[in-house]
Parts: structure tokens; sequence; C-alpha cells
């Protein structure tokens, strides 16, 4: 198939790795799907964890020729890897969760170039940016916008494996919420805003911390004790309003939790994309419609972003 590679991981354990990579623009033909072969080397004595982005059908065709498998799992950097067949009495239970401990030191990882001989650049500084404002300010258009701005601008190896957007509000939206024009109301399902919601988000935020560059939360549109505890595992935040009376409530609970502010991003109807000031530095964007096509945002705000996600000495065009 076009945009994709199927890489096959067999450590010396009871399970192989099967590592799902999107080439080139990462567009996929759902038509070439009966041309997807699993790789020769494939042990079917063994389980199978399918790793890597990708969309549902793939996923689904993919567990259909792994069948023979003892096991198959799908890794989520959230926890680990979730068995969800097992064919074999000594495989794992259906619903199992395998831990990343077991199974991360085994992941295929980005090669980087040999590092210069007397100063080698360091490792990335892992971040985990906060996407907050009031409600009805276009914080999940903005975010999704943003996303895509930094598609453009990092390779599609980079994007896949070291960026992740958690959603850390239970409002029921996605990058699918605004990829399928129509359909997003009609499938969108609100969840609770509760105790256990909450801290199982700050338990993936934590966990996905450690092994993405960077990552962006999309956060609640209240100052709670909810959004508090969320934004405590945090290290920067961004700001998104329609409201200009907002931005010092919010500055200040970012301010309470540590949280470095990158941007303040002002919303507002009329399309439009400006730059107010640089320190502090503050942009203004509109319009943050769910049914409008992303917009470019100002380049100075990627750049940010792009600082975050470079190792140091390591320029952006290399990206």
């Amino acid at each position: 198939m076009k945009n994709l590679s199927l890489r096959l991981v067999s450590p010396p354990h009871p399970f192989q790795i099967l590592a799902i990579h999107l080439t080139g623009n990462g567009i996929l033909d759902a038509k070439e799907l009966p041309g997807i072969s699993l790789p020769e080397e494939i042990d079917y004595q063994k389980g199978l964890i399918l790793f890597g982005k990708g969309p549902i059908w793939l996923y689904t065709y993919l567990a259909h020729l792994a069948h023979p498998c003892r096991w198959l799992a799908v890794y989520d950097p959230r926890c680990g890897g979730i068995v969800v067949e097992a064919h074999h009495p000594d495989a794992p239970s259906v619903g199992e969760i395998l831990s990343r401990e077991s199974i991360d030191p085994h992941l295929p990882r980005r090669e980087v170039g040999p590092p210069a001989a007397s100063h080698p650049p360091e490792a990335p500084i892992h971040r985990v940016v906060a996407v907050v404002g009031p409600p009805h300010s276009g914080k999940s258009v903005f975010l999704f916008w943003l996303r895509e701005a930094l598609r453009r601008r990092v390779s599609p190896e980079r994007f896949q494996n070291d960026l992740f957007t958690i959603r850390a509000c239970p409002d029921g939206e996605g990058d699918w919420f605004f990829e399928a024009p129509g359909a997003g109301e009609t499938l969108r399902y609100k969840n609770h805003w509760d105790a256990e919601f909450v801290a199982k988000s700050v338990e993936q935020i934590q966990n996905l911390s450690r092994t993405k560059v960077l990552l962006l939360v999309d956060c609640g549109g209240k100052i709670d004790r909810f959004n508090r505890d969320i934004l405590s595992v945090c290290t920067d935040v961004l700001i998104v309003s329609g409201d200009a009376e907002a931005f010092a409530e919010w500055r200040g609970a970012a301010q309470v939790c540590g949280l470095q502010r990158l941007a303040e991003v002002q919303s507002v109807l009329e399309p439009t994309r400006q730059v107010l000031s640089h320190s502090p530095f503050r942009i203004r964007v509109g319009r943050l419609d769910r049914g409008a096509a992303p917009s470019e945002l100002p380049p100075e705000l990627v750049d940010k972003l792009l600082d975050c996600f470079r190792p140091l000495g390591e320029s952006r065009a290399s990206l």
C-alpha cells in the first residue's frame, strides 16, 4: 500500500511488535487493502502487538490478518498493550493490559544523525502544553489548527512518534470531530467531568510525557479543582479566549500551577491572523468555527512550539 510501512520487531519475549508507519503524505487509500500482507518473518506461535498511528479500518484489517497469532494486542501510549484477542491457553486474557515497561524498550525509535564529535546535541525537553480558556472560545478548533500547522512543519515520522494530543476534557471532541463534517454532532458523546475522569487524565498525561517530546492537552473551560489537577502536571500554557477580561483569570491559574505562558490567543469572529505583541506574546486569530477549514496561524506561534520540539543546537529547518 502506498504511504504505508509495516515493520516487525521480534524481542526475546512471547510477543512481537508490528510497527505501523505512515510515509509520504500519510494519506492511505482503502481500495489498496487487499494488497496488504503481514511481514513474512512473523511467528504465529507468539503474540502480536500493533503499534503506531493509522485509521481504524487499517487496524481492523491487520487484526483480521493476525488472527492466527496466539494473541493480539493494541498499543495505547497512555497505558500499554491492550489485549483484544486470545487464541491459546497461555495467552493473556482479553482486556488485560500489558505494561508499558515491558513493551517500550522494544519499540522502534526515530533514528537521528550522529552527534557532533565535540558537542553532542542535548536531548529534547519533554513539554506538556495545556490549551486553556473560557467555554466557547474555540480552544478545540484552535488546537486542531495548531496540530495541522505542526504537521506541515515537521517530518511525518516525528509527527507520528514525538507528538500527541490528549483531550483532558469530557466534551467528546477529537480530531475526528473536525475531519468528519456533518457527522460530529451525531456521533459526539459527552462524558462526565468528575474526579475519576480527571485522575485518569492526569495519569495518562504523566505516562505520555515520558515518551512524547511535545504533548498538547485540551483542557476544560472552568478554573476549578479538576482543571488545577490537570494543569499541575503540565509545563506550559496557551490561553485562548474571546473575552478580553478572561485572560487575567487564566493567567493567575497558570501562575499558581507554575506554568510557562507560551502565548495568549484572542479569538475573534472575523477571519484574521495577527501578532499583537511579542512580550508577552499575544496574537489574534479567527474564525475558530468547527466547520471552517484550518487557517494559517502566525508562524511565530508555530516556531515557539518547534523550539519545544527540537533538541538544542538543531535548526527548525531540519525538523
